[in-house]
């Protein structure tokens, strides 16, 4: 049987994943494929190259108190990224423009996309880079293009030589609205068969993947920015099941005797759900996106 690893982004400050690669590395589980978005990104990237998991996280080097995430919204993360007060203060100085929407004006001033600066350097996504494609595990991650309504997928050697070339979900939903007589804006819809090709890892599709949408919409990376802002999973020739590694706290709240549990992936299975579920699921993801 093989495994992958879903790792999923944006939510719980990253630490969940961290915990279940750290729990996975106690319990000697070793996965042929994981994927990953947002943040999870950089842990993965820590995991393979047998570095401490807690070294990206928001709390890492902090004391574990109430005030921590109000501390990393307010004053951000050093070395990832920090609040943008000075642009926010640019904007609110400069003047208006004579072609410039007056809606747009006090949108961008007081209203304003860029809430953060990301701190990454190219030095580090070349090295996240690095780290995957050198990687006897597959890897695969995502990038969103938010003007197409598109995602691209990105992986290694490893991931192409073992993901199927046809793909496990499939395009109803896009195929009954283009046969729809009704018109449709087909940018916001889902549809795998227009993400064929497995990209290269690059540090720009890196930077890419890890561009949040509270660092706003200009200059964005290519155009695009974290995965977990698409609706297709971002391994969609997997389906996954959830396989308990058994229950407990994350290692990184305090290791118990109890195996933490966990998202495990089989490639090719067409049942997505726990081992112990009779029933189907409707539908089936590689990797959650939110």
């Amino acid at each position: 049987m093989r495994i992958a690893f879903a790792l999923a982004g944006l939510g719980g400050f990253n630490a969940h994943g961290a915990g279940f690669l750290a729990a996975a590395t106690k319990w000697g589980v070793t996965p042929q494929l994981v994927t990953a978005t947002s943040g999870q990104i950089m842990v993965l990237a820590d995991w393979l190259a047998g570095r401490d998991v807690r070294t990206h996280l928001i709390l890492a080097g902090r004391a574990s108190g109430p005030y921590d995430q109000v501390r990393a919204i307010l004053f951000g993360h050093p070395g990832v990224f920090r609040p943008a007060y000075r642009e926010a203060l640019t904007r609110l100085t400069s003047p208006f423009g004579f072609r410039e929407n007056p809606f747009d004006f006090f949108a961008d001033r007081l209203l304003p996309a860029q809430q953060y600066v990301p701190e990454l350097t190219d030095t580090d996504f070349a090295g996240v880079a690095r780290t995957f494609n050198e990687s006897r595990i597959g890897v695969v991650f995502n990038s969103y293009d938010p003007k197409q309504g598109t995602g691209s997928l990105y992986g290694n050697d490893a991931a192409r030589a073992l993901l199927p070339a046809e793909k496990a979900l499939p395009n109803t939903h896009a195929a009954q609205l283009q046969a729809s007589p009704h018109p449709h804006d087909m940018r916001y819809v889902s549809d795998v068969t227009s993400e064929k090709e497995i990209l290269p890892i690059t540090a720009e599709a890196v930077r890419s993947a890890l561009w949040l949408s509270l660092y706003g919409f200009q200059n964005m990376p290519s155009g695009r920015m974290d995965g977990a802002y698409t609706a297709p999973a971002s391994c969609p020739n997997c389906t996954c099941s959830t396989a308990s590694l058994s229950r407990g706290r994350l290692p990184m709240a305090g290791a118990t005797g109890r195996r933490p549990t966990g998202s495990r992936c089989r490639t090719g299975t067409p049942r997505c759900g726990s081992r112990s579920a009779t029933r189907r699921r409707s539908q089936a993801s590689g990797a959650s996106t939110t």
